[in-house]
């Protein structure tokens, strides 16, 4: 990515809306949904934790938490579920999703394959304007995500998606007072401050999440997962392989692994 990338003000993205492939409809998600897991897989395990990791039931393939504990998670099914009382709540309404994030129990931000962008308001999915690879909420509401352009666009609230300085991103995820962490793709690490990019040096990465209180993990490329312990410090979770996108719940990581499996950090 270009980190000294800079440009003569906000840009709005109007992107040629192209024909949905999946048609549109509208659901209300309440207790009542399927209480269906995320679909099974009966493969052995390719992911070896120590007693600070617990294993979820489900499959998963993306995850996305938030600071009042609610958990969603893009199932192997490609639809997304929702962690009620110790069980996954399907929540249909989109096309296949691939990517999720949380803002509170009542704000999920979805992408789905064809690159639609999704948001529930009022317990119903709704279709958002543009879109995008991949998003990020922070506890606040700033939703930022990465267009199609591999470049950095923020969600205005009033129907846009302004663009941000840089480009070259492949994931990321917001972070407290209008900041937000990518992964390029080359696998560097970037932070977004708010007004200009600084590199952050670490392992190659393939994913990352960040907490509401701006702890920051990724999953790395050799299958490991790590935590950000200082200025380009970072920590291995010991004993673990296989990971591949996270999110932060309660402060701790919560990893889908090479196996879909679900493992979340006590």
């Amino acid at each position: 990515m270009t980190a000294t990338q800079k440009g003569g003000g906000s840009r709005v993205l109007n992107l040629r809306r192209a024909t949905p492939r999946h048609p549109v409809f509208f659901y209300t998600l309440t207790a009542a949904g399927a209480k269906t897991k995320p679909n099974q897989k009966p493969k052995p395990s390719a992911f070896r934790p120590n007693h600070n990791w617990v294993k979820m039931t489900g499959h998963a393939t993306d995850a996305g938490a938030s600071a009042d504990g609610a958990l969603w998670v893009v199932s192997t099914n490609k639809q997304a579920y929702e962690w009620v009382k110790g069980k996954w709540i399907k929540r249909p309404g989109t096309p296949p999703l691939k990517r999720i994030d949380v803002r509170n129990r009542h704000e999920i931000w979805a992408v789905a394959e064809n690159m639609q962008i999704w948001r529930t308001t009022q317990g119903k999915w709704r279709q958002m304007p543009s879109f995008g690879r991949d998003i990020g909420v922070a506890a606040d509401g700033t939703v930022t995500m990465i267009g199609p352009d591999n470049a950095p666009y923020r969600w205005d609230g009033k129907g846009n998606w302004r663009r941000l300085p840089g480009s070259g991103q492949a994931h990321l995820d917001a972070g407290p007072k209008g900041t937000f962490w990518i992964v390029g793709h080359n696998q560097q690490i970037w932070n977004w401050n708010g007004k200009a990019w600084s590199r952050v040096k670490g392992p190659k990465a393939r994913d990352i999440g960040v907490g509401p209180k701006g702890r920051v993990f990724i999953t790395g490329m050799d299958g490991n997962g790590y935590v950000m312990m200082g200025p380009n410090k970072w920590a291995i979770n010991p004993k673990s392989g296989g990971q591949m996108s996270v999110t932060v719940l309660n402060g701790m990581p919560l990893i889908t692994n090479s196996n879909t499996e679900i493992w979340r950090g006590k």
